[in-house]
C-alpha cells in the first residue's frame, strides 16, 4: 500500500482532527493544535481574521516568513509567538515535522489598527516575534483553560483575550516609538554580531566585550543599542538566556539544576527565580505546561 503524501501546514490546519480542544468566547476563538509531522514547504497564505499563535513545542526547523505587503524582501527568522493581520499576504518557510501550538482567532483587533490603516514595515517585522512575557503568559493560560475547561473558563479566557490584544497594543506602540528614534542606532550587521556573541556565551558578557567586538565604546553602545531594540544590553541578554532556557526545558529532560549550570547561574534557585520573573511560570510549571 503506498504511503500517502505528507501534508502541507495549511492542509493540516484545516484538519478538524488537528484541533484538539477548543473554546468560544465573545469576539475570540481559542485553539489547541497538534499538528502531524508535515513536509517541508515554501507558501504564501492570507488569513480572513487576525490570529496569534504560540508554539507550546520546539519550532519546525529553518521556520522563517516575510510580509509580502512590505517594502523589505527578506526572510527573517519566526519566533515562538507571532502575529498574523488578516488580509496581508504571508509568506513562510519551513523543513517540516511536527509540532503543538495554540492559536487565537480574533474577531476585531481595532485596537491595534482601525480600518484602513496599514501595518508598516517594522510593525510587520515585530509580528514574526512578538517579544513580550506578559503575552506568552496568557496564551498559555488560554492553553491551560482549553485544555481543561471549567465553569469559569470562559469569564477567564474573555479577560484573558482583551489583556492580550492591550498588550499587544502597548507593544506595537513600542514598535512605533523605537523606528521613529532609530536614527543613530546600530546597523543590522552588528546587532547579530551581539546576539551572538550572547547566544553562544556562558554566562552574559561584559558590556566592555561587547563593544570590542563591534569596535565600538561601551557608552555607544549601550545608547546605539537601546536606540535600536528598546532594551537595555543587560534586559535583552536576559532575553535570549531565556530563550535559551526555555528550549532546554522544552526539548530535553535535564535536571533543572543542570539547565541552570549550562545558562550560568550559581544556583537553581537564582534560576528558578530569574525565569519566573521574566515569564510567569517556574521552570518546572514550564516544562510541565508543554509536556
Amino acid at each position: 500500500m503506498p504511503l500517502l503524501p505528507l501534508p502541507g501546514i495549511l492542509e493540516a490546519r484545516d484538519d478538524d482532527r488537528v484541533v484538539k480542544a477548543r473554546l468560544e468566547v465573545p469576539g475570540m476563538i481559542v485553539e489547541l493544535c497538534d499538528y502531524p509531522p508535515l513536509r517541508s514547504e515554501d507558501r504564501i497564505t492570507c488569513e480572513s481574521e487576525t490570529i496569534l499563535s504560540l508554539g507550546l513545542s520546539p519550532l519546525l526547523p529553518v521556520s522563517a516568513g516575510r510580509y509580502s505587503s512590505g517594502s523589505h524582501s527578506h526572510f527573517a527568522r519566526l519566533g515562538a509567538l507571532i502575529l498574523r493581520p488578516a488580509g496581508l499576504p504571508f509568506e513562510f518557510r519551513h523543513a517540516g515535522g511536527e509540532f503543538t501550538s495554540v492559536r487565537c482567532r480574533f474577531a476585531q483587533t481595532d485596537n491595534l489598527k482601525q480600518p484602513g490603516e496599514s501595518w508598516s514595515d517594522a510593525e510587520l517585522e515585530a509580528c514574526l516575534h512578538i517579544d513580550d512575557p506578559r503575552v506568552e503568559y496568557a496564551m498559555i493560560r488560554l492553553a491551560e483553560e482549553c485544555e481543561r475547561p471549567d465553569a469559569n473558563s470562559v469569564a477567564l479566557a474573555t479577560s484573558l483575550g482583551q489583556l492580550i490584544l492591550a498588550d499587544l497594543a502597548r507593544y506595537f506602540q513600542a514598535v512605533r516609538t523605537r523606528a521613529a528614534s532609530r536614527k543613530g542606532g546600530l546597523p543590522a550587521s552588528q546587532l547579530r554580531r551581539i546576539s551572538d556573541h550572547i547566544a553562544n556565551s556562558a554566562s552574559p558578557p561584559s558590556i566592555a566585550d561587547l563593544a570590542a567586538s563591534c569596535g565600538l565604546s561601551g557608552s555607544h553602545l549601550m545608547r546605539a543599542f537601546r536606540q535600536s531594540t528598546g532594551k537595555s544590553v543587560a534586559k535583552y541578554a536576559e532575553h535570549i538566556r531565556m530563550s535559551k532556557a526555555k528550549t532546554l526545558l522544552s526539548e530535553t529532560d535535564l535536571p533543572i539544576g543542570e539547565i541552570a549550570t549550562r545558562l550560568g547561574f550559581s544556583t537553581a534557585a537564582a534560576f528558578s527565580h530569574s525565569f519566573r520573573r521574566v515569564t510567569g511560570h517556574t521552570p518546572r510549571n514550564y516544562r510541565n505546561s508543554i509536556g
